[in-house]
C-alpha cells in the first residue's frame, strides 16, 4: 500500500465545520503566521485547556467547558473559532473570551481577520437588524430560506466585523457550514486585499522603469555613433532590475488569485435570495471586493482586457 494512501484519502475528512445549535456567539480571529506565531498559540492553548494539541496536524477541535475551539493551520495564515453558548439575557456583541483576548493581545500586528457572528432563533429576534447596532446593513436570505443573514461590515473600535445570522431551519450540521462559509469570505477576502499595497508599490517601480528606459533610448538615438556596451550595460541592469521586482511579486499574486476564488466560491455556495429593498451580503461584498482584486491581480486583470 502507498505510504501516503491513508493521509491523501483522510483529506475527505479535513477542515470539518463546528456543528452547533443556537444561540450561540462565534469568535473567529485570523493571525499570519510566522515567526513562531502558531507555535506560540497552540502553548498557550495547551495551557488553558490542559491538553497539548496535535503540532503535527492542519486543524484540530477542541471542547473546554461549554465552549468549543477549532485551531487550523493554513499556507500563509493561522486561525482560531471559539464557539460560546449565548445566555438567554447575554449581550448580543461580547468582548472576546480571555483566551483569545491573550492571543490577540500578543499578536495584534498579526491580526488579519477578527470577526463575531451572532447565531440567534428566529423566535429569540425582533426581526429589526437596527436594534443590533446594525447601520444600513445588507442583508441576505441563505440556505433556501432557512436563515437571514445581516451586517453593515463596519469594525468596532476593537476592529471587529460583527455578522447576525438568524436561523430559520438549518440542522446543526448545516449551521456549522453556513457560519463557516461567511467567516471564510471575510478571512480569504482579507488575504486576497493583501496584494494590493504591493500591486501600487510595483506601479510606482514600473512607471520609473519605463521613465528610465524612455531615457536610454534617447540615450541610443543620441549617441548612435558612441560605443553599444554602456547603453547594452545599462539595458541589462533594468531588465535584473525588473525580473527581481516580477519575482516578489509573482507569489503574492498568484495567491490573491487563489484567495479571490474561494471568495467568489463561498458566495456562491450561500444561495442568497433578496430581503425586501436590502442589498445582498455577496452583492455589497462584490461591489467593493472586485475592484480591489482587479487592482491587485494582473492576472485578473488579464483576463479582463481579454473579455
Amino acid at each position: 500500500m502507498h505510504p501516503q494512501r491513508a493521509r491523501l484519502h483522510n483529506e475527505l475528512h479535513a477542515q470539518p465545520s463546528i456543528y452547533f445549535a443556537e444561540p450561540a456567539h462565534i469568535h473567529h480571529y485570523a493571525f499570519l503566521d510566522g515567526d513562531g506565531i502558531a507555535t506560540d498559540i497552540l502553548e498557550r492553548i495547551a495551557e488553558a485547556v490542559g491538553r497539548t494539541p496535535d503540532s503535527e496536524a492542519a486543524q484540530e477541535i477542541l471542547n473546554f467547558g461549554d465552549q468549543t475551539l477549532k485551531w487550523e493551520r493554513h499556507t500563509e495564515f493561522f486561525t482560531l473559532t471559539l464557539l460560546v453558548p449565548k445566555s438567554a439575557r447575554g449581550e448580543p456583541w461580547p468582548s472576546p473570551p480571555p483566551l483569545l483576548a491573550e492571543i490577540s493581545a500578543a499578536h495584534s500586528r498579526k491580526l488579519i481577520n477578527a470577526s463575531l457572528v451572532l447565531v440567534e432563533a428566529e423566535a429569540d429576534w425582533g426581526g429589526d437588524p437596527s436594534a443590533y447596532g446594525f447601520r444600513d446593513p445588507a442583508g441576505s436570505s441563505v440556505g433556501d430560506g432557512d436563515a437571514t443573514v445581516w451586517s453593515d461590515f463596519r469594525l468596532t473600535a476593537d476592529g471587529v466585523n460583527r455578522l447576525m445570522l438568524v436561523n430559520r431551519g438549518l440542522n446543526a450540521f448545516r449551521l456549522g457550514r453556513t457560519t463557516r462559509r461567511l467567516l471564510e469570505i471575510e478571512t480569504y477576502r482579507m488575504m486576497a486585499s493583501l496584494a494590493l499595497p504591493v500591486a501600487k508599490k510595483m506601479s510606482l517601480e514600473l512607471r520609473d522603469h519605463e521613465l528610465e528606459l524612455g531615457k536610454l533610448s534617447e540615450r541610443n538615438t543620441e549617441d548612435a555613433e558612441a560605443s553599444s556596451r554602456p547603453l547594452l550595460a545599462a539595458i541589462s541592469e533594468l531588465s535584473a532590475r525588473l525580473e527581481r521586482s516580477g519575482a516578489r511579486s509573482r507569489q503574492r499574486f498568484s495567491a490573491t488569485e487563489a484567495y479571490a476564488r474561494i471568495v467568489f466560491n463561498r458566495i456562491e455556495e450561500l444561495r442568497e435570495e433578496r430581503l425586501d429593498d436590502r442589498p445582498r451580503l455577496g452583492t455589497f461584498i462584490l461591489r467593493r471586493f472586485r475592484p480591489t482584486y482587479m487592482e491587485s491581480s494582473p492576472f485578473a486583470s488579464m483576463r479582463h482586457d481579454r473579455r
